[in-house]
């Protein structure tokens, strides 16, 4: 159960301390533990093989697809799948990350389907501007 925000944390701890099993649903729907949070964390960040990297690479698209049949919209700010899990605006922080990707994010966003995204906002600098334009 997610009642208090904690069915992710709750889940990893659980695993860590020797459960074999996570209860859940695709995107925490009905209160349960987030799924595309947890099996990215365990199999990526943790080591633990969980689903074939292959279908690994498809929960983004599941996560979406969860969504759409669900008519629910999809939540942008979810850690892995969402569309701003590997988003960047702040101009030195975009510099960064356009020399090595792995200094501002957890993992590869390809690894779960996701993609990198360089927005413009108030904060931007020269790379947000040239990472756009090079996107035409």
């Amino acid at each position: 159960q997610n009642d208090a925000d904690l069915a992710v944390a709750a889940a990893l701890h659980g695993v860590r301390a020797g459960a074999t099993l996570v209860h859940g649903t695709i995107n925490g729907f009905d209160m349960s533990t987030n799924l595309a949070t947890v099996v990215p964390a365990l199999q990526i960040r943790m080591g633990r093989s969980v689903v074939p990297e292959a279908s690994l690479a498809d929960l983004t698209a599941l996560s979406r697809f969860v969504d759409e049949q669900a008519n629910q919209p999809h939540r942008n700010n979810q850690p892995f799948v969402g569309s701003s899990a590997f988003a960047h605006k702040g101009g030195i922080h975009v510099a960064a990350v356009l020399k090595n990707e792995d200094t501002y994010q957890h993992i590869q966003p390809g690894l779960v389907g996701n993609q990198r995204r360089i927005l413009i906002s108030e904060l931007s600098g020269r790379g947000n501007i040239m990472s756009k334009i090079e996107e035409f």
